[in-house]
């Protein structure tokens, strides 16, 4: 693989990874620990959801 296909590769993962953590972050700081388990609750169900099918 090419230097510049890696660094695209890359640079996509990261913009994907920050996408998923930026709202998690964003809900931890609003509303503390009783919102980051109010969080992670909804989406191990969307999880579980996505993966029965």
């Amino acid at each position: 693989m090419s230097t510049v296909r890696r660094a695209r590769y890359r640079a996509h993962r990261l913009r994907t990874r920050a996408l998923a953590i930026g709202p998690a972050l964003f809900a931890a700081a609003l509303f503390g620990q009783h919102g980051s388990n109010q969080l992670l609750g909804a989406s191990e169900m969307v999880r579980q959801r996505v993966s029965s099918g």
